[in-house]
């Protein structure tokens, strides 16, 4: 017998062996009665009816689903025979709601859980440091971009907003049990109020209480090291003066009397000149858990005059001359056009109810005049000089603490205010 022949007959013996009469026909009852609901019991009966033999139940199930593939639903269940429905049917026959888009939707939601969880893992948290500025673009190095993404889908109204990016940093805050520089922000605009930051820490749109205390230990220990960090800033941007002046108080109690009568110090500066560095990214160490009870060493070094006891007042402070002509026009005009505003305001807060008060009324003249409003001060107040403030010692202290400041800051004159009284001890000891 040739190859051919034995190939021939190989494969006609694979036909017969494959070919189920029985299994066609039950597959044909399937066919005319697309809206049934069979069950393997039936399905065998009628296949074991049509004369088959080769297949069990289980077997006829498999084979019967490897035939139609996707066009059929198989429903079993532990201990009861397999339900078979044609799917396209399978709603109206079983009263069923298809899932296929629930499985898109559940596996979407867990592929976007798994990137957002990924994208906040690779965020930056430095635990060693806080940032004293938080711009919009530090609030978004601390979010995931998906989740902006999602929220910008969502409505215009939560595209790269601060909404959408406060609700993105709550999210990194609870994904990593890390506070992030937004929430450490608002906590310290509310820091006076211990109930009302639990409170939103517990919708996570704060950081906690502690932490708020943490910040502040740590500002105020490296505002002890570097004045730029309470708001003075370069000399070159705006005068730095120093302003001294005797500072009283009593304290009456159970147990006694405290009098304190010592030397008060601040350094003042325009704040225009400090919008000049807004852009400028500052950071201050975070100080450790065990440092918070430690206390912060912040104390003038005290300097000791060693100059005579009584000394002249110099020739060039003691002279007595006229003012020029163009300061005392000056002066008498300024007198004249305050007491002109004085009388207006007594007649308008006498006659009219909706006056403001006196601040406030000059303000109002001011303004419809056309002059512009001056800006604001910036005033960083110094620890007390626990001395008698007219003592060489302590005016001594003041005029070297009031040079180191200036001198830090790039400013080669020293500018220091006093009274008379300090302003005698200043002239003598400088």
């Amino acid at each position: 017998m040739s190859p051919k022949s034995i190939s021939a007959a190989k494969n006609a013996s694979k036909e017969d062996e494959n070919t189920d009469p029985a299994f066609d026909e039950v597959i044909a009852e399937m066919l005319k009665d697309r809206s049934r609901l069979w069950n393997s019991v039936e399905l065998y009966h009628q296949y074991q009816l049509f004369g088959g033999k080769a297949l069990l139940r289980r077997s006829l199930l498999v084979k019967i689903q490897d035939h139609f593939l996707d066009d059929i639903a198989v429903l079993s269940s532990p201990g009861l025979s397999s339900l078979v429905v044609f799917r396209q049917n399978a709603s109206t026959v079983l009263h069923l709601a298809g899932d296929t888009e629930d499985d898109t939707q559940d596996l979407l939601i867990g592929k976007l859980a798994k990137i957002i969880c990924d994208e906040v893992k690779q965020i930056d948290h430095d635990q060693s440091q806080y940032d004293i500025r938080v711009t919009k673009e530090d609030m978004s190095t601390s979010v995931s971009q998906t989740v902006m993404d999602l929220l910008a889908a969502l409505t215009d109204n939560l595209k790269d907003t601060f909404p959408a990016l406060l609700i993105a940093n709550i999210i990194t805050s609870v994904l990593s049990s890390k506070p992030t520089n937004l929430q450490i922000a608002l906590g310290n605009l509310i820091r006076d109020s211990k109930s009302l930051i639990n409170r939103l820490y517990q919708f996570r749109v704060t950081c906690s209480y502690d932490e708020i205390l943490r910040f502040k230990r740590s500002a105020a220990l490296a505002a002890t090291r570097d004045i730029k960090l309470s708001g003075i800033n370069q000399g070159s941007l705006g005068l730095i003066q120093a302003v001294a002046d005797n500072f009283d108080a009593d304290i009456s109690s159970q147990n006694g009397k405290i009098t304190t009568h010592s030397l008060a110090m601040l350094i003042t500066q325009p704040t225009n000149a400090s919008d000049d560095e807004q852009n400028i990214r500052e950071s201050i160490p975070r100080i450790s858990k065990s440092d918070m009870s430690k206390e912060i060493d912040f104390e003038i070094p005290m300097q000791r005059y060693q100059g005579p006891k009584i000394v002249p007042m110099p020739d060039n402070c003691s002279k007595k001359s006229v003012l020029p002509l163009k300061v005392l026009c000056s002066a008498i005009l300024s007198e004249r056009r305050a007491k002109e505003l004085d009388i207006a305001f007594s007649k308008d807060v006498t006659n009219n109810e909706d006056c403001p008060e006196y601040n406030g009324y000059n303000t109002m003249v001011t303004r419809r005049q056309g002059v512009s409003m001056q800006p604001k001060t910036k005033a960083v107040y110094l620890p007390l000089i626990d001395m008698t403030p007219s003592d060489p010692d302590t005016i001594m202290t003041a005029l070297h603490e009031a040079k180191r400041l200036t001198k830090e800051r790039g400013q080669k004159n020293v500018i220091f205010t006093s009274d008379q009284q300090l302003y005698k001890v200043a002239v003598e000891v400088q």
